[in-house]
């Protein structure tokens, strides 16, 4: 499977984006977010209906991935923050 963007857009030091995507169940989705900017940190976030953090990218590097395995059909939340800098950045889905 292809990675495909999903969205894109700027954010400042401590801004979040959230975007609401439906995952399939047993199947493995790879969340990539990349920054233009070396000097940010941007983390990633994967939240069930409920807000429950699924997956999750707090490392210290400018872009920021993680994969996950959903157990069940169903919306989901993806969240981009910028944790230092700003930068314009892409969100894939592979």
């Amino acid at each position: 499977m292809g990675m495909r963007l999903v969205g894109s857009g700027y954010l400042d030091g401590g801004d979040i984006k959230v975007y609401r995507v439906r995952f399939k169940a047993e199947l493995t989705y790879y969340i990539y977010v990349k920054t233009e900017k070396i000097s940010a940190d941007f983390d990633v976030y994967v939240m069930d209906e409920n807000k429950n953090v699924v997956s999750k990218d707090e490392s210290s590097a400018h872009d920021a991935r993680c994969t996950i395995t959903p157990r069940w059909t169903g919306e989901f939340f993806i969240v981009v923050r910028s944790a230092k800098g700003y930068s314009r950045y892409q969100l894939y889905i592979g």
